[in-house]
């Protein structure tokens, strides 16, 4: 499991810094946004499961080239990042990255708003009320909705965790200068 989460990291890397000068296109992020929301109607609110993981995917590439490069944005990234896990997150992020161009996802937004707040498990990964999810003692992104289902998936958080602390230390030291 630590070899293929190293292998995927890497493959990662490399698209990254192959495609940087799309990563900060401004008209290509749009592109992203714009396609999600087109495959999220067409797939009739998510009834196509096929589309999900498509929708999902390119999501977390628009997430990462608009809010994962810029240190001020971090908590966006991480919060949109976990909002996308579920089909009210999905539709509140399409809907905030689409509203300055079009209202097509104004009536997904209200049905969002009667959808219940859930969130998944960072470690089991299945749904839970947010409410009752625990954030990670160390980053504050991760959720878990017991400290069983925490401790079991430290193996692969740790990495994530640590080099999440280290930024956040990294970033209060740069404010003190």
């Amino acid at each position: 499991m630590f070899v293929e989460f190293i292998q995927a990291r890497d493959i990662e890397r490399k698209y990254e810094d192959d495609h940087r000068h799309l990563m900060n296109d401004p008209e290509f992020v749009r592109f992203i946004f714009a396609s999600c929301t087109q495959q999220y109607l067409e797939s009739s609110n998510f009834k196509d499961k096929s589309r999900q993981h498509v929708i999902y995917t390119l999501l977390m590439l628009g997430i990462k080239c608009r809010y994962g490069t810029d240190p001020d944005d971090l908590e966006k990234f991480h919060k949109y990042h976990r909002d996308i896990n579920t089909e009210r997150g999905t539709i509140k992020v399409l809907a905030r990255e689409t509203t300055t161009h079009c209202n097509c996802m104004n009536e997904a937004k209200d049905i969002a708003k009667t959808m219940d707040t859930d969130a998944r498990c960072s470690g089991c990964k299945l749904v839970f009320l947010k409410a009752t999810l625990k954030y990670c003692d160390g980053c504050q992104h991760a959720r878990y909705h017991d400290s069983d289902c925490q401790r079991n998936h430290w193996f692969e958080h740790q990495f994530d965790c640590k080099g999440s602390i280290r930024a956040k230390a990294k970033e209060a030291k740069a404010k003190e200068h």
